[in-house]
Parts: C-alpha cells; structure tokens; sequence
C-alpha cells in the first residue's frame, strides 16, 4: 500500500513538473517571438522598406533585360548554326582575303617610301 501511494505521489510529482515545462516552453516562444518582432521592426523600417521597393525594382528590371538578351543572344547563335557549312567557308574566305589585302598594303606602303 505504501509503495503504491509513493508511486502515486511520484507520477503527480512528474505531471505537475511537466505542467511547469509546458508553461516555461510556453512562455520562451512568446519572448522570442516579442524579440523577433522587436527585430523586424528596428530593421525594417519605413526608409529601409522603400529603399528595399526601389532595389527590388531595378533588380526586376535588369533580370527581365537579361533574359530578352539572352533570348535574342539565342535566336542569333541558331541563325548561325542554321547557316552550316557554307557559312564557316564563307568566313575563312572573307579572313583570307582580309589578310592577303592587309598584305598588299603593307607592301605598298613600305615600297612607297613612307615605310617608317
């Protein structure tokens, strides 16, 4: 009978400590959550937020610009690869004969005396 009351008197000994626990758990969140709030307002303020817009803003702009450019950065490179072989003959061509005149100038200019 004892030993049966000391066990009753143990398990109302450990609800009320966790009653204790809960209301301590309880009332921890709320400072917490007072202080993240007292954060958020120091931080936030009425100039910070409207600067935040305005960044905000310009961040979005610039994102949308970048992405019409790579889009028309995109259609480009597929005009060129759409272009094939014919095209890439074309250029080393165009170089060479670019190279080749470059040339001749170099020549002339040094053959006309005004090689200095």
């Amino acid at each position: 009978v004892c030993e049966r009351r000391t066990s009753e008197v143990e398990k109302e000994r450990r609800t009320e400590e966790l009653s204790y626990l809960g209301a301590s758990a309880t009332r921890l969140h709320a400072v917490i959550g007072n202080l993240e709030a007292n954060i958020v307002a120091e931080t936030y303020t009425r100039e910070t937020v409207d600067a935040l817009k305005v960044i905000h803003s310009d961040l979005e702009e610039a994102r949308i610009s970048l992405e019409k450019e790579a889009v028309n950065t995109k259609h480009r490179v597929d005009a060129y690869l759409n272009l094939g072989d014919e095209f890439i003959q074309l250029v080393d061509e165009y170089t060479s004969l670019k190279d080749t005149l470059e040339n001749y100038q170099w020549i002339i200019k040094n053959l006309s005396g005004d090689g200095n």
